[in-house]
């Protein structure tokens, strides 16, 4: 296989739903939800952040497959050498968590009273 860089602004999916090129990408890829052409029950979004400091990491996880979303909060304090970790679960979330397709654009944003 020839490894090509995909590091363009062009779209991942074609109009068939399928990959528009093979090889990787050292950048984010773009895509639309609406482009996959898999049933709808198929389709699963991720996206994860880490922000640490010398003191602290934050670690948050969060995934919409369809039929169950979540989302992992993980706090750890370096010095104490504690973690807190907190895990909301959303049932058929069915794409309703908004997903961004693109890290540099887009908002994703959740509220629980848990949390």
């Amino acid at each position: 296989m020839e490894h090509r860089n995909k590091s363009d602004d062009k779209p991942l999916l074609n109009e068939k739903g399928m990959l528009s090129r093979e090889g990787y990408s050292i950048t984010p890829a773009l895509y639309s939800r609406g482009m996959i052409k898999h049933h709808r029950l198929s389709i699963q979004e991720s996206d994860c952040y880490y922000i640490a400091n010398r003191q602290f990491g934050l670690y948050i996880a969060i995934s919409d497959r369809t039929l169950t979303g979540y989302i992992s909060v993980i706090l750890a304090d370096f010095e104490r050498g504690t973690v807190k970790s907190r895990t909301f679960t959303q049932f058929f979330p069915m794409g309703g968590m908004r997903m961004p397709s693109h890290p540099h654009k887009g908002e994703l944003s959740f509220s629980n009273e848990k949390c």
